[in-house]
């Protein structure tokens, strides 16, 4: 064995445990990272909007198969295999230092208090958003603060997020009811992605969502002051916030769209069919 075969085994032997400690750094890391702005806690909500999705099939379905696919639903859009597969997802496609980098801003006071606001408004009901849509037209917003909304608007990518979150929600709900179907009248899963992103065009979607979402952040964030928001703003704004960003958005939306994918096995497995 030639010394330099000697020195490159050496190298590798002492590599390998450098590598692993490294990917366990990584998914501690993501982990934090999914907690620390809120995820953990927004999580849930899709498992109960997927129930309701399928619960109000109840019109286009056997009714006598719609609790199945509510549980299936619910089976599918587990918060913790969401989660799981996001901090999967996100190990890979962030750095250690971006994610230091996200943490650095997350765990400040107004890091904390910004993502405390948005746990709080994911759980909010139509009533306390209509009450403060009466209340925000007697009293004006300020011209800054809405100006420092409509730059968090754009700086979150949330047309997209939400564009693409309304889309994947609806492949879920299309492949559940398509896996009820006998295999040789299915439509499979290509045509149904056409089909949502022709009933669900973006553009137009965006359109609406640009007269609510200036609503929907000033009541997410009525209680933060204005100094927050321009930190978080900053942040976002970062090289390493951009990527931040836009990498758990990428994250987030493959985990829903693995999770239809996932209804609509379970449903086959179950053999829920609809009469023929």
């Amino acid at each position: 064995m030639t010394i330099h075969r000697i020195a490159t085994l050496l190298t590798l032997a002492c590599l390998a445990p450098a590598a692993a400690a490294q990917s366990s750094d990584a998914a501690s890391l993501a982990q934090r990272l999914i907690t620390s702005c809120g995820l953990s806690v927004q999580l849930p909500g899709f498992a109960g909007r997927m129930k309701a999705q399928m619960e109000e099939l109840r019109s286009q379905v056997d009714a006598a198969i719609v609790p199945a696919l509510a549980e299936a639903a619910v089976e599918a859009f587990r918060p913790d295999v969401l989660e799981a597969d996001i901090v999967r997802d996100i190990e890979q496609r962030l750095s250690i230092d971006d994610m230091n980098a996200a943490l650095a801003f997350l765990d400040t006071p107004a890091g904390r208090r910004v993502t405390r606001a948005e746990e709080q408004a994911s759980t909010r009901t139509p009533a306390e958003l209509e009450e403060y849509v009466r209340e925000l037209k007697q009293k004006n917003p300020r011209d800054v603060r809405l100006s420092l909304v409509q730059e968090l608007i754009a700086a979150s990518y949330v047309e997209d997020i939400t564009v693409r979150g309304m889309q994947a929600i609806a492949l879920g709900v299309a492949l559940g009811m398509d896996s009820t179907q006998p295999r040789e009248r299915r439509i499979g899963r290509a045509n149904i992605e056409r089909h949502v992103k022709k009933v669900l065009p973006e553009e137009e979607i965006k359109q609406d969502l640009r007269l609510s979402l200036p609503v929907g952040y000033l009541y997410t964030y009525r209680n933060i002051d204005d100094a927050d928001l321009r930190a978080y703003l900053g942040f976002l704004r970062s090289e390493s916030g951009k990527r931040y960003t836009e990498q758990m958005t990428e994250a987030f939306m493959g985990a829903l769209v693995r999770a239809s994918v996932r209804l609509g096995k379970l449903v086959d497995q179950r053999n829920l069919k609809q009469p023929a």
